[in-house]
């Protein structure tokens, strides 16, 4: 818990420096979403919420501390006793103030007098052992690791939500410096078609197709500047600023490296440090612990009371009495009813553990999965930039080719669309492989250690 509280102390010192920030680098934007990200606030006021649950179960064995100070105005009648007279009769040979209650008990009354009535009362009860409340108690911790484990889930999942944003936009940067190139390129070549047509060296035609390939790349460009805006946006929502903010982000951030270790060896690495399956594994603690609690209500409880009290008629002539007492309590029958609650506490933790079974499964293939993904992506990327470097060269060429008269407009086009398909790849090339690394960390539940600033976790 005092890592959450460290965190949110940190909101506005992370927080207002990113606003006016020229430069976001990753690990800022990781910073912020920690500090400022609704959904995982959400998570570590929920864990904060299961600490309260704790305390107010072990309230069960708190002592009860009551007191009552009453005053009232009340009249004395009471009815006769029925049978007063025969029964003081049958045992007159017997002193009657001592073996005969009728004998000291008031006579019929019914009078309108009225008289004060003053009570001042302290009440202590306490609970010594209940079997249903200690198996609460214990559960409502594990309850509590769970919260916990379930905010560092929260913090593994939007780890992995911000790099791909982070991403995202580096990639529509990069795509929009692409992009903007190639509306220059056009410019010169439409200019230069331009020319040539007016010189005779050209058909018009030569000269449309020019003009419908920089309107083309214009509207390409009006495409990019768009999805570069709203890159931005799902950035600054995911790491908890206003979309309006306007990012720059860093083109040499780097997620880092995971680990070359095997699949096995990862998978079972993911199974035990994942924040998920621990916080399962602790509700399934908690699900055996409320079951025996269900069971509890077929054993007593225990308690211990006492009291003062302070009663009478005249404010100054109060009489105190006291007690001090044991009770043991048994529900012997409850129409089935713990019966029934302690079947359903047992389908619930079958039902977690077969959630646990299909929560290791799916880690499995996640990591399985992100290690191919990764293993692909380091693949691609020296074929795809050898493709880029020959795009390049190939376009250049067709550029002077058709600046001295000798290339035909399609052998340009043809040279511009291969070069926008090797130029998106490389893009996307990059993008995959920092993003599968950024998955990878995330199945073997990395994610969340890039979030803590400080030592000792």
């Amino acid at each position: 818990m005092k890592r959450y509280l460290f965190l949110l102390l940190t909101l506005p010192v992370i927080a207002l420096p990113l606003a006016a920030a020229e430069m976001l680098t990753l690990d800022e934007a990781l910073q912020s979403a920690v500090a400022a990200n609704p959904t995982y606030l959400a998570s570590v006021r929920s864990a904060e919420a299961s600490e309260n649950k704790q305390l107010l179960v072990r309230a069960g064995f708190m002592p009860i501390i009551s007191s009552e100070l009453s005053y009232k105005r009340t009249t004395l009648n009471s009815a006769g006793v029925p049978g007063a007279s025969s029964f003081q009769d049958m045992l007159g040979m017997f002193n009657p103030s001592a073996l005969n209650p009728a004998a000291t008990m008031p006579k019929d009354r019914s009078e309108s007098d009225s008289f004060n009535n003053y009570s001042l009362s302290l009440l202590v009860t306490q609970n010594i052992w209940d079997f249903k409340t200690y198996y609460n108690y214990q559960g409502a911790g594990y309850i509590r690791s769970a919260a916990e484990l379930d905010a560092d889930t929260a913090v593994n999942n939007l780890y992995l939500t911000v790099v791909q944003a982070y991403y995202a936009v580096l990639a529509a940067d990069a795509t929009l410096v692409s992009v903007r190139g190639s509306v220059a390129q056009m410019e010169k070549r439409f200019e230069t078609a331009v020319a040539q047509v007016d010189n005779g060296l050209r058909t018009p035609v030569d000269k449309l197709r020019a003009e419908a390939e920089l309107a083309a790349a214009r509207l390409n460009l009006i495409k990019a500047t768009n999805l570069r805006t709203n890159a931005v946006k799902a950035l600054a929502t995911a790491i908890g600023l206003d979309p309006a903010n306007e990012l720059e982000i860093d083109p040499a951030a780097s997620v880092g490296d995971a680990g070359d270790d095997g699949a096995a060896r990862a998978v079972a690495t993911a199974i035990a440090r994942r924040p998920d399956t621990r916080a399962l594994k602790e509700k399934i603690a908690a699900s055996r612990l409320t079951a025996k609690a269900a069971r509890g209500d077929y054993y007593p409880q225990f308690k211990a009371n006492a009291g003062v009290s302070y009663g009478g008629y005249e404010f100054d002539a109060l009489k105190y009495n006291w007690y001090i007492g044991a009770a043991v309590s048994w529900n012997i029958f409850a129409g089935l009813a713990t019966q029934t609650q302690a079947k359903d506490a047992d389908a619930a933790v079958t039902i977690l553990e077969l959630n646990l079974r299909a929560l290791e499964q799916s880690i499995r293939y996640e990591v399985e999965t992100a290690l191919t993904a990764l293993k692909e992506a380091r693949d691609k990327e020296a074929p795809t930039r050898t493709m880029y470097d020959a795009a390049k060269a190939a376009l250049d060429l067709a550029d002077q080719r058709f600046a001295q008269g000798l290339g035909t407009i399609t052998d340009v086009s043809d040279a511009q669309a291969f070069y926008e398909q090797a130029s998106a790849a490389l893009i996307q090339t990059r993008y995959d492989l920092e993003t599968a690394k950024a998955k990878l960390k995330k199945a073997l539940g990395l994610g969340g250690t890039a979030f803590y600033q400080h030592k000792g976790e």
